[in-house]
């Protein structure tokens, strides 16, 4: 199982703006990424030609492998799993008696949803802290890269950390009170804040919960 994040942004709406998708594997590591910008969109019109670019990727590069995609778009969601195949019988004529807004993006978008093996789209809360979703925000609010890259790496770090004292704490929390006191100091510069004077055992515990929410890989 794989996942990829998309998101869209615009400022002024419409204004100059961006998509980016975020592919994560398995162990919620980046495997790829890709992002564009427009000089004149709207902020829908980046969230389709994110799913777009995203279930491009897959046909291209992953076709036998299982994806879950996932937007934080309430619209995209809507529009591409249940109103657009409303619009497509009526002659892609909405119930307002007008076209939908950036048809020809629907259009490519319904020759992959009206495909019953396409990989299932999903909502995500957005700005909630879901590390896929924040990447994605970042490529299509900035299209840096280069602060993607850095995101990363510092990711993969907290990866490994977060599971040694996950998979600790699910065994003795005497132990992974120990990792935590020992190790978490090497990313409280990263992150801006005293992780060595937060030892309280319920703050601690809250802070499991949240990493099982947004960085543990279910099995």
């Amino acid at each position: 199982m794989k996942y990829i994040y998309t998101d869209g942004a615009c400022s002024g709406n419409p204004g100059p703006g961006g998509w980016g998708y975020v592919v994560l594997n398995e162990n919620n590591q980046v495997e790829n990424y890709g992002c564009g910008q427009s000089s004149k969109t709207t902020n829908n019109e980046m969230e389709l030609t994110a799913i777009l670019y995203a279930y491009d990727y897959i046909a291209k590069h992953h076709p036998e492998e299982t994806f879950i995609v996932y937007t934080d778009s309430a619209y995209c969601l809507n529009s591409l799993t249940n109103w657009m195949f409303n619009w497509e019988r009526n002659g892609w004529i909405k119930s307002d008696k007008k076209a939908p807004k950036n048809l020809d993006l629907f259009k490519d978008l319904f020759e992959i949803f009206n495909n019953p093996d396409h990989a299932e789209l999903r909502k995500v809360a957005g700005h909630s802290g879901i590390f896929g979703n924040e990447l994605a925000d970042t490529l299509a609010t900035t299209g840096d890269t280069q602060k993607l890259d850095k995101l990363i790496d510092t990711n993969d770090e907290m990866i490994n950390l977060l599971n040694q004292i996950y998979d600790a704490y699910k065994g003795k929390v005497e132990e992974a009170t120990s990792i935590w006191k020992s190790e978490c100091c090497c990313i409280s510069e990263d992150e801006d804040r005293d992780m060595e004077d937060k030892e309280d055992l319920n703050y601690f515990k809250s802070l499991l919960q949240k990493i099982d929410k947004n960085f543990i890989p279910k099995t």
